[in-house]
Formats: C-alpha cells, structure tokens, sequence
C-alpha cells in the first residue's frame, strides 16, 4: 500500500506541475475587460470584441497597453484628472517600461481623453493624441457615430505603439477568431482524457487519503489565479503596474 500511496502522490506532483502553466496562463487572461469596459454601453459587441483582440495582441508583442473606459459621468466634471487616476488604478503598461495608454469617454459630459504612459509619451505626444481626437472621435460622435469612433482611435493608438516597437503586424488579428469569447468552448479528446486521469486521481485520493490531495492541488491552483489578479481601481481588469503623469489630451464635443 505504501508503494502505491507514493505512487499516487508522485502523480499528483506532476499533474501540478503539468496545470501550474496553464492555469497562470489563464489567470493571466482573466481579466479581458482590461481592454475595453464599457459602462456607457456605446460599443457593440462586435467592435468590444476587436477591440480586446487588439488590445491583448498588442500586450503579447510590446507589453504595451492600450484601455477603453466608457463611462456615464464623470465626478466633479474633471476628465484630466478623473483619467489620471483611473489610469494609475489600473496600473496600465509594464511597470518598467509604464507603456500604457488609457482612452475614457464621458457621454454625459461629452469629454474625452486619451492619457498616455511616461513610456510612450515620446511616440504619442500631446499634440498627437489630440489630433487623434479631432481627427476620429469629435466627428463621429458629433454624427451619433460613437461605435465607429472609439474603434477608430483605438486602432491609431495600436498602429503607433505598433510603430514604436517596430511590429509590422499583430499576430493572431486577422481573419481567425482566436479569443475563446467568439469561438466558444471547444473540446478535444485530450481534454476529456485528461479530465478523465484527473477524476480518476480524485476518486483514488479520496479513497486512500481522505480527500487530502484535492484539497492542496485545489488550494495551490486558487493561489496561483489570485496571485496574479491586482487591484483595478474599482474597474474591472488590471495591468501590470505601469504609471502616467498626466501626459495626453482631452477634448469636447
């Protein structure tokens, strides 16, 4: 029975060892509102999810991170300074290299602004960031055109991050839905194999040691998906401890 028992237990350290890369991978791609949150509800599904696939090819490349917030109101009015500190909320862009990009939009206000990581205030100075405004977001919302705007200056911020990085093309975002959003859940027979081995091991460990097993693995893999959550600033998603001065522009419509 010994023989058996370290048997078993030697199964259970490799079966962690083989979920561990998964499930961080997954913890890591929890938060999918991290790119776009729309609190307004102005977007249509469609352009939500484009803009997520964007956002996280971009991330994957550059470490860089481009974010929509649509919100309602905004307290007291103050866009510049509301911006700034949803921004540092949610910690856009690498801590490091603070490559974040934030893009909010007030429709009750009628303000946008686009507020722009130290890291990135070189390739997307003041200047530009307004023209992107002018050029793309004031006239389509100005023609109750809000879904096609917000797409618009979401792709120029990519293209520019793009450009810094020298990235000629997002991997992955092109005609194939690589998101499980739109392609649904799908199920190999690898996975129901493996489902199957770790049923099997489950029932096994609650025959010979009480469920003790279980309870660890399941402890472990809790912790590895909340270690890598953070805070959002009240907002749902986060990123990985980027900063901003208060570079960027805002504008009226």
């Amino acid at each position: 029975m010994s023989v058996f028992r370290r048997m078993l237990t030697a199964f259970w350290a490799a079966l962690i060892l083989l979920l561990v890369p998964a499930v961080q991978s997954y913890a890591a791609a929890v938060p999918a509102s991290l790119y776009v949150q729309d609190q307004a509800g102005i977007l249509s599904s469609g352009t939500s999810e484009k803009i997520s696939r964007m956002g996280a090819a971009l991330d994957r490349q550059t470490t860089a991170q481009i974010a929509v917030l649509t919100v309602s109101q905004v307290p007291d009015g103050d866009i510049d300074t509301y911006a700034n500190q949803i921004f540092r909320g949610m910690k856009l862009g690498d801590s490091a290299k603070n490559n974040g990009i934030l893009l909010l939009i007030s429709t009750g206000d009628k303000k946008a602004r686009i507020e722009v990581g130290y890291g990135l205030e070189g390739a997307l100075n003041d200047a530009k960031a307004g023209r992107i405004l002018d050029e793309y977001l004031i006239p389509a919302f100005q023609q109750g055109k809000d879904d096609e705007g917000v797409l618009a200056v979401y792709t120029a911020l990519v293209k520019i991050v793009m450009q810094e990085y020298g990235v000629e093309k997002l991997q992955g975002n092109a005609d194939v839905n690589t998101s499980a959003a739109q392609q649904g859940i799908q199920i190999t027979w690898t996975d129901i194999l493996l489902l199957a081995v770790v049923l099997g091991a489950v029932v096994l460990d609650m025959l010979f040691f009480g469920g003790v097993m279980t309870r660890s693995v399941w402890q472990i893999l809790i912790w590895l998906i909340l270690s890598r959550g953070g805070g959002g600033g009240g907002f749902g998603g986060h990123g990985r401890g980027g900063s901003s001065g208060g570079g960027g522009a805002g504008r009226g419509w």
